[in-house]
């Protein structure tokens, strides 16, 4: 096991992980738990009102909601803010063995919308994950206390190869999460339905390549590393 290489806020990772956002590597749940925290506290200050309109859960809790038997007697331990938020971002991995660390083959991302009580699902493998993404809608339904939520299969960029779901992933999060901020920012709530329902759409020729999104993410390591050693 290699040493702790970054603390940034939740987000711990060792050397190993790190080296997972190099070429041809499969991002594990710390790599886009990292990227997550970065994107939660760079985009948004803690006084700006969108940031309590949305909410990244982490990778690592999704799955915990998914897996756990009673995913209900989890709801004193989560953060507050899943269940004021108005849109939740969940990442989804296909691992269905939880004695399996680390393990799955894929990720996706659900959007789960309180207003329309409605779950969206990008899947940049073409659907490979949304039995599973329907599963996790299920799960995280019963933890908010919802009923009666509709799930929709999203229009999503596919993936150039079998190693880049998660680089694809974090790239649609970010794309996604600024539309959605910038959309609180100028309406404060959810009335104008069209430019709403827009902000959830894939610009795709604005999602990066995997090879340029992996560039991106070193940079931003080594960045908050330098910063993190200076502390």
């Amino acid at each position: 096991m290699s040493a702790k290489y970054l603390t940034y806020y939740d987000a711990d990772v060792d050397l190993e992980d790190v080296e997972l956002f190099e070429d041809g590597r499969w991002l594990n749940d710390k790599c886009i738990d990292l990227f997550i925290e970065y994107l939660d506290h760079n985009l948004t200050s803690k006084d700006d009102i969108s940031r309590s309109k949305v909410f990244l859960l982490r990778a690592a809790l999704t799955y915990l909601i998914s897996n756990i038997q009673d995913s209900t007697f989890l709801a004193g331990a989560l953060p507050k803010r899943i269940f004021t938020a108005q849109v939740i971002f969940m990442i989804v991995n296909d691992n269905v063995d939880v004695t399996k660390a680390r393990g799955g083959n894929h990720w996706s991302l659900l959007i789960f919308i309180r207003k329309t009580n409605k779950f969206l699902h990008y899947d940049s493998a073409n659907g490979m994950n949304i039995g599973v993404a329907k599963y996790n809608a299920m799960r995280i339904a019963s933890v908010l206390n919802v009923t009666g939520s509709s799930f929709h299969n999203m229009k999503t960029p596919l993936q150039e190869n079998g190693n880049e779901c998660g680089i694809y992933v974090i790239s649609i999060i970010e794309q996604l999460y600024q539309k959605v901020i910038k959309y609180y920012q100028a309406h404060h709530d959810d009335d104008d339905e069209t430019e709403f329902d827009l902000a959830f759409e894939i610009e795709q020729d604005q999602i990066p390549t995997g090879r340029e999104m992996r560039k991106r993410c070193k940079k931003i390591v080594q960045e908050l590393r330098e910063a993190y050693i200076q502390k």
